[in-house]
């Protein structure tokens, strides 16, 4: 597989003057800002499967290498409400950043008999990150170890166990591992050992999934506590919880399922916040959908709850300004929206769609960071799909 994508944002705002607000209102000045940025993303991603006899077992074998190339160019462009499209480039916030990833992974399954199966597996990640701004130059680089094992045994012909140990990282973002001066900030990846078991099956027309999980981090990125505008690498933190997930045939052309994630484990094991949970980790996350399929006709329903969740490690319930860092934190409450998805297939090329979000205009605040992030409101989308 050879991939290529690129992307345009283009984001124009107005500024402010020193007075926020003159009379209720927002006192705009004459000065327009365009933060643009373009991304561009390459790769290649290459597999093989083969199936073998060695050690006297039956064997499933995938090997697999991955090369992605990943940039991201991002200027300030000083417009005026004149002319609010053009203007002068401000050097000094014209940042490039780029990300070199290359993996190679190995994973073979011994079929030890007919109800039980082996499945070890290592993957070896090397990245190279770069940033470039007002001319200064950073780079930061990291290569990454991950061996994992995972097994399945089956318990009758419609029920199977399954569990799994592995490894797992992920690299800082370049903004955070390379500071605007062009220092490696040091910053190791995020590093967990993630532990599973659980069972699934079927059962006339119920369907049913259920596993135990364990996340264990030994690293956490933080922001500093002596400097606010850097990162560092700080705090164990630990996550348990359950996974369900269920499916029942009514018949006449409906069915229902249903998913759930609990987590009522997911605290800082070090550092200043020890006990208290980690940021925009809910509770609980769960869906319920409803759907009905009659001949060409698809439709369903989709009721989906995210709980409460905390945006700062010091768990602060009230939502304000962070004025030193011009940052907002504090708790927020858990939400419930509903989606409708309908489809026509009228032949093997064409079909209609359509769609409705946030059916009944829930409000609700999504996360915070330099102000108040508002959730999706409602919104209503159809379609054409036509295959040649």
């Amino acid at each position: 597989l050879v991939y290529w994508s690129q992307m345009y944002r283009d984001y124009w705002r107005f500024g402010l003057n020193a007075t926020p607000v003159l009379n209720g209102r927002w006192n705009y000045s004459n000065n327009v800002a365009g933060n643009n940025r373009d991304f561009e993303r390459r790769g290649i991603d290459s597999r093989l499967k083969f199936n073998h006899e060695s050690f006297g077992l039956q064997n499933e074998t995938e090997i697999g290498v991955r090369i992605a190339d990943e940039t991201m160019h991002s200027e300030v462009v000083n417009a005026t409400r004149a002319n609010p499209r053009s203007g002068t480039i401000d050097q000094t916030k014209t940042v490039n950043q780029r990300a070199v990833n290359s993996a190679i992974f190995a994973e073979n399954r011994f079929i030890i008999s007919e109800n039980f199966a082996i499945s070890p597996g290592v993957r070896i990640e090397h990245y190279t990150l770069e940033k470039i701004i007002s001319n200064t130059r950073g780079n930061s680089s990291n290569t990454e170890f991950m061996p994992g094992i995972g097994s399945t045994y089956r318990i009758s012909p419609s029920a199977q166990m399954f569990g799994g140990v592995y490894k797992a990282f992920a690299p800082p973002q370049i903004a955070d591992a390379i500071s605007d001066a062009g220092l490696d900030q040091q910053l190791d990846a995020e590093r967990s050992t993630n532990y599973e078991i659980g069972v699934r099956g079927t059962h006339k027309k119920l369907r049913y999934e259920l596993a135990a999980f364990m996340m264990d981090f030994s690293n956490q990125i933080v922001k500093s506590i002596t400097n606010t505008s850097s990162f560092a690498n700080a705090g164990k933190t630990i996550h348990k919880g359950l996974e369900a997930g269920l499916g029942y045939e009514l018949g006449a052309g409906f069915d229902v399922n249903a998913n759930l994630t609990y987590v009522p484990v997911a605290k800082i094991e070090s550092g200043q916040f020890v006990g208290k949970r980690v940021t925009y980790t809910p509770e609980m996350v769960s869906n319920l959908t409803i759907g009905y399929k009659q001949d060409k006709f698809k439709s369903s329903i989709v009721v989906s709850y995210v709980s409460a969740q905390f945006t700062d490690q010091g768990n602060k319930v009230s939502i304000t300004e962070l004025t030193d860092e011009k940052l907002w934190s504090g708790k927020l409450q858990g939400y419930t929206v509903a989606d409708i998805n309908l489809s026509y297939t009228v032949d093997k090329n064409l079909s209609y769609f359509g769609s409705i979000r946030n059916l009944t205009d829930t409000h609700y605040i999504a996360s915070l960071r330099q102000g108040i992030y508002v959730g999706t409101s409602r919104n209503v989308m159809a379609g054409i799909r036509y295959k040649f």
